[in-house]
C-alpha cells in the first residue's frame, strides 16, 4: 500500500509535480493527456478530463487499496466504516489510510502518544529513552521520531518531513536532471511515457524503458 505523504500538492502545470504523491489537487501526477500511450509509470490510464491516473473506478483497483478517489490513486478507505475489522479503526481523510488513533485520547496507555503518523507510540522524555529507526525524542510530541531538522537525516535522505521522518525529496526542486520528479518523496526518472522519448515507455517503478 501506497503512504503519500500524501503531502500532496500538484503543479499547476501538466508535466512537473510539485509534491511528493498523489493528491486531490489535479488527478493522479498532475500529467496530462489526450490518450493512454502519453501515460504510464503508477498512472498508466489516461482518464476521460484528460489526466493520467492509476484508476479511474474502483474496479481499477488491487484488494489492498480497493477505492478510487477523486485524484485518481486507489486507496484504503475513505471513511471509518472502511477501517472495521482492520486493528486500525480510523481513516485519515489526507492520506486515506486506516490509521490507529487520531490523538493520543485514542491511544492506550502501554503506547500513550499518537505521532504524525497516526501510530500509538511510547513516551519519552529523552533520547535515552529512544532507539531504533527513531532514536530522537521529540520533546513537543513526547515521542521518539526519525528526525527532527533536516541536520538529523543522512546524505541520502537529508531532509526532515512534517511527520519527522527522513526523506530524499519534499518537491521537484530537491531533485536533479537525472530524476527530476519527486514521487512520494522519491525521486524518479519518469511519470508518464512522454517523459522518455518516441521509443520508451515510463515503467511502474518510474524508469524510463
Amino acid at each position: 500500500m501506497r503512504w503519500t505523504s500524501r503531502m500532496i500538492l500538484m503543479a499547476g502545470f501538466a508535466l512537473v509535480v510539485a509534491g511528493c504523491g498523489g493528491g486531490d489537487g489535479a488527478p493522479g501526477y498532475g500529467a496530462s493527456c489526450s490518450a493512454t500511450a502519453d501515460c504510464g509509470g503508477e498512472t498508466p490510464i489516461c482518464r476521460s478530463d484528460g489526466w493520467c491516473v492509476e484508476c479511474a473506478t474502483d474496479v481499477d483497483c488491487p484488494a489492498g487499496d480497493p477505492i478510487c478517489g477523486g485524484n485518481g490513486f486507489c486507496s484504503e478507505c475513505v471513511g471509518n466504516a472502511d477501517c472495521a475489522g482492520t486493528g486500525d479503526p480510523f481513516c485519515d481523510t489526507s492520506s486515506r489510510r486506516c490509521i490507529e488513533c487520531r490523538t493520543s485520547d485514542d491511544c492506550p496507555i502501554t503506547d500513550p502518544v499518537c505521532d504524525p503518523r497516526g501510530r500509538c507510540r511510547p513516551a519519552c522524555l529523552s533520547n535515552a529513552d529512544c532507539g531504533g529507526g527513531r532514536p530522537l525524542c521529540h520533546a513537543p510530541l513526547g515521542a521518539c521520531v526519525e528526525c527532527a531538522i533536516d541536520a538529523d537525516c543522512p546524505a541520502d535522505e537529508p531532509l526532515c518531513d512534517r511527520d519527522f521522518r527522513c526523506r530524499e525529496c519534499m518537491t521537484n526542486s530537491d531533485c536533479g536532471a537525472a530524476k527530476p520528479f519527486c514521487i512520494d518523496s522519491k525521486c524518479e526518472e519518469c511519470i508518464q511515457n512522454t517523459n522518455c522519448g518516441a521509443t520508451m515507455s515510463c515503467s511502474p517503478d518510474l524508469q524510463c524503458v
